[in-house]
């Protein structure tokens, strides 16, 4: 409630002395930001810059070190101003907390004033001979006030700027905004390699922190893999991992996450473990969400069903409110820093809650008792997912484009289990057999077998759910090489399904030709495809067509039929199109290539398979680019048959195996021939050794960074490959990097535009400037554009000098 107006014994003014503070430990990882922040408030034109970004990230500790570089521009000087100060100051017997509750608009405006007056003569001052800096900070309860003075103290004080750190934009017209993320996080592949590891910024910190507890403490390769873990289940949020570090004085890095999963209080301080000013993530993730209102805390808890994040239309579906006022409501939580907002490859945007939030979010629904009831709204949501795509009058204008089976299958698992473990086995059986493209390819597809065979077994189910659920697992056994019980499943599904069930009957009867491909029986496999394609057409179901097409087109290719086979992958890429399917048309390019390569049409398959796996690798279908790969692979040996292309067919190939084998899927008889007799023919020409070298690099590539490496040009071995002035190789990539950075990018900005991870972009700019003898950005940006100038730079497409 507001107070009236104070009078002169209480008036809160601002003192005329810097807060100056100065931090015991280095900042680290944050060398983007300061630069960042520096050339903001180098700029005259920004006048309001506030730094926002979530709590925990270090928003106050950046600002002031940021302000400690940047000092000088300010000739007529800076002021710092933390609100729990002010009343200290001003001798205001108030706490911080109630002062910021009870600050009126007066008093703001009269504070202010005192710093920006519009006439320094009248304030008894004399005008400033340069500009003057304030900085805000531990402000939020009076944004809305601070909202409303500042833009006119401004505009009356040409000679002033505010620089705010807040949990959440200012809102003011001109008000420049500044996101602080999270620290980089390392993948969880880094863990084999802890001198990368320690390049991550967040893993920097954590070391850092942790021997500050435990002197003792190293990265070593027997706790890489937890203390990845546990960077990555901390979001990066500096405060958090500090927590988590002093936590290594009595525990392992394994100890505390093991600990994170069931209390979220083992990262709470008892001591000088931070300088924040929460005592933990518990009270701090609290602290923001109190700051919500109730229509916003309802969305919040709803979407934190979520694994995978949210688009507008998902956060709509289980929201009690419309699109337009649960977009205003993702727009306040993305500026409370609530929700992370990311953009996906098919341009629309993913709202999703960072580790912690979540796990704070599902307590307090559970506390609440109102944990069961957002599961369930979560788990029906993806129950009319797959009924839409069991009813095909209502695919293309309902569901709207195909889901994206990779960003959706933990979701889809816990909405099927969590229908199981309801004891709705009819409304599990439905997600499962509606949703099989989801396990393709996951490691859920085992679990979800036992599933099914238990579902089925229990003869709980109806009809027609038995029927769909017989079909899906007899599709899943066949991706498994479990031939002999696809076949009963899939023939016992059929016999199920009714006589007005044209798309049930159509499914299993392309799920059959599918099978007969598997085992290499081709002509009756596309019999099966072609009498599919047919009874899906007639039914309308669109997606279950463009699949029958595919593989009614690979049949055809198999057995040389090239002309027939580019007909119906054609067919299967417009169905595709139609659908706003991605994945389809991306498999449905491939299965064209395979048969224009039957034609001779080699050159256009290979732009066809490039521009396949490029699509695959953006949508992360796993599974669907080993595929893809492979074929691409034997195409390489059998129609080139040079050393680079037996070199990068053995790396794919290797690659795509590590897939096959950690998800159990295995290829289809005629692929899987295909691949043997490409792998007997590289041996051959590439000798026993290179050959192994070569399998053992591919197999431990991650897929994706196979497919970048396959499609990416490669310089010939035989050709010189580009040195630094030491004598040292850099790399392809570490040549990207170098010139990258000679364009000005940030570490961020090149891992966007190369798609790689930040700390990938990090590593390898740490490697260029370890090979180049420098120790900075600053020096790489200068040599390669030296040898730029000297026409020294490697090529677009060979890598070679030029």
């Amino acid at each position: 409630m507001a107070r009236s107006a104070p009078d002169a014994a209480d008036s809160v003014t601002i003192p005329r002395t810097t807060h100056w503070r100065h931090f015991p430990t280095p900042l680290v990882g944050r060398e983007d930001e300061l630069d960042h922040l520096y050339r903001r408030l180098a700029d005259p034109a920004v006048r309001i810059l506030t730094v926002t970004g979530p709590v925990g990230v270090g928003k106050s500790r950046l600002v002031t070190t940021a302000l400690g570089r940047a000092a000088d521009l300010f000739e007529a000087g800076t002021l710092v101003v933390e609100l729990d100060k002010v009343c200290e100051e001003s001798g205001d017997p108030r706490t911080a907390a109630e002062a910021a509750g009870g600050l009126t608009r007066a008093e703001i405006d009269e504070a202010i004033a005192d710093v920006f007056p519009a006439s320094p003569e009248g304030a008894g001052r004399a005008a400033p001979s340069g500009r003057f800096l304030l900085v805000l900070d531990g402000c939020e309860e009076i944004l809305p006030e601070l909202r409303a003075t500042l833009p006119g103290a401004l505009a009356a004080c040409s000679w002033g700027a505010v620089m705010i750190a807040a949990p959440e934009p200012l809102g003011a017209y001109g008000e420049e905004v500044v996101r602080v993320p999270p620290l980089p996080v390392p993948d969880l592949e880094a863990a084999h390699d802890p001198e990368e590891c320690e390049a991550v910024p967040s893993v920097r910190l954590f070391l850092r922190r942790a021997q500050a507890a435990r002197p003792g403490f190293r990265l070593t390769p027997d706790n890489a893999e937890a203390v990845v873990r546990l960077c990555r289940r901390t979001d990066g949020l500096p405060l958090a991992i500090e927590l988590a570090a002093a936590r290594m004085k009595t525990k392992s890095p394994q100890g505390v996450l093991e600990g994170l999963d069931g209390d979220l209080d083992i990262l709470s301080a008892s001591g000088g473990e931070t300088l924040s000013r929460h005592c933990g993530m518990r009270s701090a993730i609290s602290w923001s969400l109190t700051r919500l209102d109730g229509g916003d805390q309802e969305l919040l808890g709803r979407v934190s069903a979520f694994r995978s994040g949210v688009d507008l239309a998902a956060a709509t579906s289980v929201a009690d409110a419309g699109p337009g006022e649960v977009e205003e409501r993702l727009a306040r939580l993305v500026d409370k820093s609530l929700l992370h907002a990311e953009e996906a490859d098919d341009g629309g945007v993913v709202f999703r809650l960072p580790h912690l939030t979540r796990q704070y979010v599902t307590e307090w629904l559970r506390q609440s008792g109102e944990l069961t009831r957002v599961l369930e709204i979560h788990a029906r949501y993806f129950l009319r997912m797959a009924d839409l795509l069991q009813r095909p009058e209502l695919e293309g204008s309902t569901l709207g484009c195909m889901p994206n089976a990779q960003f959706w299958r933990e979701d889809v698992e816990a909405a099927m289990f969590f229908l199981f473990d309801s004891g709705d086995s009819a409304a599990a059986a439905r997600v499962a057999a509606a949703l099989g493209q989801f396990w393709h390819g996951s490691g859920a597809l085992r679990r979800v077998t036992v599933l099914l065979r238990e579902l089925l077994d229990s003869g709980r189910l109806p009809p027609g759910a038995a029927s769909a659920a017989e079909g899906a697992l007899g599709e899943q056994l066949t991706w498994l090489g479990e031939y002999r019980e696809a076949g009963e499943r899939l023939e016992r599904a059929l016999r199920g399904r009714g006589a007005g069930d044209a798309a049930g009957t159509g499914m299993d009867t392309r799920r059959l030709g599918d099978l007969a491909f598997h085992r290499g029986d081709l002509a009756e496999a596309a019999s099966l495809q072609r009498e599919a394609a047919e009874l899906l057409e007639r039914a309308d179901a669109g997606h279950e067509r463009a699949k029958a097409l595919r593989g009614l087109a690979e049949c055809l290719a198999a057995l040389g039929e090239g002309r027939a086979a580019v007909s119906a992958a054609e067919a299967a890429h417009r169905v595709s199109e139609g659908l706003c399917d991605e994945a389809g048309k991306a498999l449905a390019e491939a299965s064209r290539a395979g048969a224009l390569a039957v034609e001779g049409g080699v050159r256009e398959a290979e732009g066809l398979y490039r521009s396949a796996l490029a699509r695959l690798r953006r949508l992360d279908g796993r599974v669907a680019c080993a595929g893809v790969l492979e074929r691409l692979a034997v195409q390489w040996v059998h129609t080139d048959g040079g050393r680079e292309a037996l070199r990068r067919a053995v790396i794919g190939i290797g690659a795509a195996s590590v897939m096959r084998s950690s998800t159990r899927c295995v290829p289809a008889a005629p692929v899987s021939d295909g691949i043997d007799r490409a792998l007997v023919r590289a041996r051959e020409g590439l000798g026993g050794r290179r050959f192994d070298e070569l399998w053992t690099k591919g197999r431990s590539l991650e897929l994706g960074a196979a497919v970048d490496l396959v499609l990416s040009p490669v310089p010939d071995e035989a050709a010189e490959a580009p040195r630094a002035e030491g004598g040292h190789t850099l790399t392809a990539r570490e040549y990207q990097v170098a010139e990258l950075v000679a364009e000005g990018l940030t570490n961020r900005g090149i891992a966007r535009r190369l798609g790689i991870a930040e700390w990938t972009a990090i590593n390898h700019l740490r490697k260029v400037m370890r090979k180049l003898g420098v120790s900075s950005r600053v020096h790489v940006a200068g040599w390669f554009r030296e040898r730029a100038r000297e026409g020294r730079v490697p090529g677009p497409r060979d890598g070679r000098q030029r």
